[in-house]
């Protein structure tokens, strides 16, 4: 079995409970370069040799695959995603389903296989938070699990960090670390992971500038940070919408859009325009995220805050 999955808390869990479903033998996981949305040749190749099944799971990349006879299975929740030929996709999302009933990719494979665990709730609590508990079946996982919130919350922080500091290895060694919740909360080189982040966000939010009920961050650091900070100035701060640009990040360029109101903006629709410009854009009905070169940085900048400007009627 060959698990390709996002770098996240939620494409982390939605991994292992495959792996706690399917127990498999012997699998190979596999994580994208952080920060970048596409196949690589090593994904191609492992892809091309695996003779069991393939999942990518919490990943919308829908180009560079050419696999006739593949046995594999995308499970994702983000919008809008690309049909892709010869592959079977559950996205309930992609199909119409409403956004808030599948809070993470974890929700989607706990209902495709009927299993929902304290891997379902962390998934969920890695993408909204304690919003994960409004939904029914997550609650009630939640409530066999023994843990509070903080629990979950702080195992979310130290996953998290892996991405966050640029650690692809430990990103996918997390994969099976989560037998053991406990000792992973306990972890002494996660633990410092969260202490340098913290430290790297206040900087940059402490330079944020605030337009009317938008805040934009906009700076240069080698930390995975953007879709954190953008998350903190719209769920901690109340922001209305929070644009963050990292202008160099190893060489390329992140802009991400978060918005708190998601009828406020149609993100779907400004997807696919961004993707008809040529950015390799993607999200959910609450975020846009951008990875680009950094010579256009400016364009999408303008862009951005033309949605911006008409979510606010103008003002």
């Amino acid at each position: 079995m060959l698990i390709i999955h996002h770098w996240d808390t939620d494409g982390i869990c939605s991994a292992a409970k495959i792996v706690r479903i399917f127990k498999p033998e012997h699998f190979i996981n596999m994580t994208p370069e952080i920060g970048e949305f596409e196949f690589d040749e090593g994904m191609i190749t492992a892809m091309r040799n695996e003779k069991g099944p393939i999942f990518v799971l919490d990943l919308n990349i829908t180009k560079g695959l050419d696999l006739p006879g593949a046995d594999i299975t995308f499970i994702d929740h983000h919008q809008p995603q690309d049909q892709i030929p010869g592959v079977r996709q559950v996205n309930p999302v992609k199909d119409g389903a409403n956004q808030a009933d599948y809070p993470s990719c974890s929700t989607v494979v706990s209902e495709t296989y009927s299993s929902w665990d304290d891997l379902s709730v962390l998934g969920a609590f890695g993408d909204v938070g304690i919003k994960a508990l409004d939904h029914p079946l997550l609650k009630r996982a939640f409530a066999s699990s023994g843990r509070d919130p903080e629990e979950f919350q702080r195992a979310v922080r130290l996953l998290d960090s892996s991405y966050v500091v640029g650690d692809k290895d430990s990103v996918e060694a997390s994969v099976r670390a989560l037998d053991d919740i406990d000792r992973l909360l306990e972890d002494p080189g996660l633990n410092a992971n969260v202490e340098r982040i913290r430290d790297a966000m206040r900087d940059v939010f402490d330079a944020g500038i605030m337009h009317g009920r938008v805040m934009v961050l906009d700076f240069e650091h080698r930390f995975n940070i953007i879709s954190k900070l953008a998350r903190k100035a719209v769920s901690k701060e109340g922001c209305d919408a929070a644009l963050a640009i990292n202008r160099d990040f190893n060489g390329r360029a992140q802009t991400y859009l978060r918005i708190r109101d998601p009828s406020t903006m149609d993100m779907g629709g400004l997807i696919r325009r961004l993707k008809a410009m040529g950015f390799n854009a993607g999200g959910k009905d609450d975020v846009v995220g951008v990875v680009h070169g950094r010579e256009r940085v400016e364009e999408l900048r303008d862009l951005m805050f033309k949605e911006i400007y008409r979510m606010n009627g103008g003002n």
